[in-house]
């Protein structure tokens, strides 16, 4: 197993869910899912189910001695069946809030959006082994995109205070494995806020789970409340009242979709109600 083939699925997904001339042939497993905004997150939330609370919690920032005021928020995929991707735009009113950062917690290891492949439950006992043209992990915690080409203690370092902590996003706790459950791994694509901003739109956020197992045994796909990025917002100056939050392009994939370069078929829509918050 190499890493061009870990990361083919990757690929294939991400191109299709970017590529808006594809033909879409609907009615797939996740019609019945529904995308909402979780404002909270609490001990009830689990990693397979999301107590979803519809209330903003406000907070205040210092940032270049200015107060500014911020709320998080996660999207999150209610009662997802067999889901192997998921893809949506997320639209927004740029004059009354902006984003300031996107991300996938806990599982992504190396906290910055990007690809990557890492078999954390083993990552102690490969230290110093080489990562490349071979089965291990690939891991990568230069923003630069340089690498050591080797496991170091700069992984080991950011592994360690994920051991004890439950995963509540879409990445399965690589610590918590059932028996016969393939490791799960998701890869991230969320452009940068500041294009998101220039918009008013975070555009394109996809999410795509692989598998270590080649070939993808059956039923690998994520059955439960999908949790897929957790964004923070800020307040524009002094706006105020209500603001929506609004769903576009949303599709999710499971096992039973087929991309190919001329069409997707037996992908789903899921139900994706806007949200009205007031802002204080």
């Amino acid at each position: 197993m190499d890493l061009l083939r870990l990361f083919t699925p990757a690929v294939i997904f991400s191109a299709a869910f970017m590529c808006t001339s594809i033909p879409l042939a609907f009615g797939g497993v996740n019609d019945n899912a529904t995308l909402l905004l979780d404002f909270i997150t609490t001990p009830e939330d689990t990693q397979t189910v999301t107590v979803v609370d519809p209330s903003p919690v406000f907070y205040s920032v210092q940032v270049n001695r200015e107060t500014r005021t911020r709320f998080r928020v996660t999207l999150v995929l209610k009662n997802a069946v067999n889901l192997t991707g998921f893809t949506c735009d997320l639209v927004f009113d740029k004059n009354k809030i902006r984003v300031v950062d996107i991300h996938e917690d806990s599982g992504d290891l190396n906290f910055d959006g990007r690809s990557n492949i890492a078999d954390v439950l083993t990552l102690a006992e490969r230290y110093g082994a080489s990562t490349l043209n071979n089965e291990l992990a690939y891991f990568d915690l230069d923003p630069t995109g340089a690498s050591q080409n080797k496991i170091d203690m700069q992984d080991i370092n950011a592994v360690l205070p994920l051991i004890n902590l439950p995963s509540l996003f879409w990445t399965s706790n690589p610590h918590v494995v059932r028996p016969g459950d393939p490791i799960r791994e998701s890869v991230e694509i969320f452009e940068s806020p500041d294009r998101s901003n220039e918009k008013g739109r975070i555009e394109e956020i996809v999410v795509v789970l692989l598998s270590r197992i080649h070939p993808i045994p059956e039923g690998f796909g994520f059955d439960g409340d999908a949790r897929i990025a957790d964004i923070t917002f800020e307040i524009v100056g002094n706006s105020s009242g209500e603001t929506a939050l609004s769903f576009e392009n949303v599709m999710a994939i499971d096992e039973a979709t087929v991309i190919t370069q001329t069409e997707i078929i037996n992908a789903s829509t899921p139900g994706s109600p806007a949200v009205v918050i007031t802002l204080p």
